[in-house]
């Protein structure tokens, strides 16, 4: 999923996690500030930033996501026994992913292009 937003004043949108999918996300073309703040008993707040890539993973998690300016948003979704079946024998950490809930992991393009010898 593509998604753009351009929002002249800040804009909170209201989130509920009801897609039982791990999402991994990445963010280009920021312009201006946006964060997300969830809301459901943990109060982690995450500022979005330029060329970072995050996983998550949480349902029934509820949030309220910010922003004000410019952001491109590249998201993809994958069912969790697909994830876990893919990353077992790479990361066992992360093959645990859909087994908790509320996980979010930011990572930088540049280092998982070194991790991953890309």
């Amino acid at each position: 999923m593509q998604w753009s937003g351009r929002f002249l004043e800040e804009l909170d949108i209201v989130l509920l996690d009801d897609y039982d999918r791990i999402c991994f996300s990445f963010n280009c073309g920021l312009k201006g500030r946006a964060s997300c703040l969830f809301t459901d008993g943990t109060r982690h707040e995450y500022e979005v930033h330029e060329g970072v890539g995050s996983m998550q993973y949480g349902p029934g998690r509820r949030g309220i996501y910010r922003q004000q300016g410019t952001l491109d948003n590249l998201t993809v979704f994958m069912r969790p026994d697909l994830f876990a079946t893919w990353i077992a024998d790479v990361d066992t950490e992360l093959a645990q992913l859909p087994a908790g809930a509320a996980f979010c992991r930011h990572i930088a393009a540049e280092k998982c292009r070194r991790r991953h010898g890309r």
